[in-house]
């Protein structure tokens, strides 16, 4: 798709849940800068409508399409209105790569809030399905991503409800210390 084929194509969707009151956008698992740029520019025909903006990711610096994900974050940042675009981050990517996403993406954007809500850790095969060790995000990730400056953080793909309570119980403990 063009840029043009782009807009058109979440301009329905967009308008229908802006209709009905949402409060935030999530603009999530986007594969590529275009669509992003796309979806900024769209966003700016509601105005007074706040988003976020997550890629997905297929290595510890690129989008899925292949982009640099600091430089895709600084480019739709730069197109945006600031007081709409309120976070940018990654989804749907493995949890390892987590952290040197947000990195690449802090570097590029210092002040933006970030967004970190990887996969299980498992691996999707077309062939088998999933396969491979989920990870517990309490025990290996958080403490590094709250580091890299993440602000919302949850699960994508084949988390539960459990990974998240544990996220929660983390968030928790944080608050006292």
């Amino acid at each position: 798709m063009i840029f043009k084929e782009l807009k058109t194509w979440h301009r329905h969707r967009i308008q229908c849940l802006v209709n009905a009151g949402v409060d935030v956008l999530a603009f999530e698992t986007i594969p590529a800068q275009m669509e992003t740029e796309a979806l900024v520019s769209l966003l700016k025909e509601f105005p007074q409508t706040k988003a976020w903006l997550s890629f997905s990711c297929q290595s510890m610096d690129k989008t899925a399409h292949g982009e640099d994900v600091g430089e895709a974050s600084k480019v739709c940042a730069e197109a945006s209105n600031p007081s709409q675009l309120i976070a940018i981050g990654v989804n749907c990517c493995s949890p390892e790569f987590a952290v040197s996403l947000l990195n690449n993406i802090h570097s590029a954007l210092p002040h933006y809030p970030l967004i970190v809500y990887p996969n299980s850790g498992e691996l999707w095969d077309t062939h088998t399905g999933w396969k491979g060790e989920k990870v517990n995000p309490n025990r290996v990730y958080l403490n590094e991503w709250v580091a890299a400056n993440a602000k919302i953080i949850g699960g994508c793909c084949r988390t539960s409800p459990e990974d998240i309570a544990d996220v929660y119980e983390f968030v928790q403990a944080k608050k006292k210390d």
